[in-house]
């Protein structure tokens, strides 16, 4: 099993604002290697389940996630680094990332 990074107050979301849409992509970019059931996106971006039932088929219809596989009735998601509108959000995020890091080093 993999271990799930819970999405803590990060730089992304100190600059972004920590919203549910905004922790959800936070978790999904920092643990992008993997694929996260509903209850373990939930848990990693500490999201309520009800927030997140609401939120993911929104985040699917538009394409920054995509399904990845199915366990029984359980769908496994990703977020979907071939969309472009993913890959600027990525870049985004790695700039915040990058740019916060510089000033804590100073």
């Amino acid at each position: 099993m993999v271990e799930i990074k819970k999405t803590t107050k990060t730089n992304f979301l100190n600059v972004m604002g920590a919203n549910p849409t905004n922790r959800i992509i936070d978790f999904l970019i920092e643990n992008k290697r993997d694929s996260w059931s509903m209850i373990e996106i939930r848990d990693g971006a500490n999201v309520s389940y009800a927030t997140l039932k609401t939120i993911l088929p929104k985040m699917q219809k538009i394409g920054l996630l995509k399904i990845t596989r199915q366990i029984g009735k359980s769908k496994l998601y990703t977020i979907d680094e071939d969309n472009p509108i993913v890959k600027k959000i990525m870049l985004l995020h790695k700039e915040i990332i990058q740019e916060s890091e510089m000033f804590i080093n100073v």
